[in-house]
């Protein structure tokens, strides 16, 4: 597994994230069967709005999946392997685990996930109306700076171009200007998002993710 860790990356916090616009969500009948454990099932039926507990739970592991895929490229999204804590803080995948931070609204979800190969110490969270930011350290000695920031899709826009067009303004914000998010293929798929400037900046991570009317990207730095 580290051998893995090592050619995506010389740091080893991993970022993924998802948002959900609740504003116009469709699902297949059998949709929460197909996603969600028994034990999560109970959980959403039980729940006032099982529409919005339903979306949460899936921004949850799609957002883990995301941050899984980068430390193990062979990791297929099959939902009911990703299991979520009932207070909806961790997620699980075989033996990994994810810290999960929420932004929920009556409009969108947004679920950010942090997964490392150690356990992460949260050393300051600030969350305001559409943005995370969490500072926290491993046990390898790193601190990492992780920003979820969400916007809204301009009209007669596209998804793809909008959403990097958001991460790009994050970065020039912290001081990387002239960036470009470029995502490469190997084999025949693509690999995720990565930051580039001449070259790839190694101790940045990215994760972006568009819904509807909606657009998030999130950051993972290392100090």
């Amino acid at each position: 597994m580290k051998e893995t860790l090592q050619k995506f990356t010389d740091f080893s916090v991993f970022v993924g994230n998802d948002i959900v616009d609740l504003q116009n969500p469709t699902a297949h009948p059998r949709f929460l069967q197909r996603i969600c454990t028994s034990e999560e099932q109970k959980a959403v039926l039980a729940y006032s709005e099982p529409s919005t507990a339903l979306w949460t739970l899936w921004a949850i592991k799609e957002a883990t999946y995301k941050a899984v895929k980068k430390l193990d490229p062979n990791a297929r999204f099959l939902p009911k392997q990703f299991t979520v804590h009932d207070r909806l803080f961790l997620c699980h995948y075989k033996h990994l685990q994810a810290n999960i931070y929420l932004i929920q609204t009556k409009d969108y979800v947004h679920a950010t996930a942090l997964l490392s190969e150690y356990p992460l110490t949260v050393l300051q969270e600030l969350k305001l109306e559409d943005q995370w930011r969490i500072s926290c350290s491993t046990g390898s000695g790193q601190v990492i700076q992780v920003i979820s920031s969400i916007g809204i899709l301009p009209k007669e826009a596209l998804e793809s171009d909008a959403v990097r067009k958001l991460a790009l303004t994050m970065l020039k914000e912290i001081g990387y200007a002239d960036c470009k998010i470029i995502r490469e293929k190997k084999d025949h798929q693509l690999l995720p998002p990565q930051v580039h400037k001449e070259k790839r900046v190694e101790n940045l991570d990215i994760s972006l993710s568009h819904d509807g009317h909606y657009l998030a990207a999130t950051l993972g730095i290392v100090n």
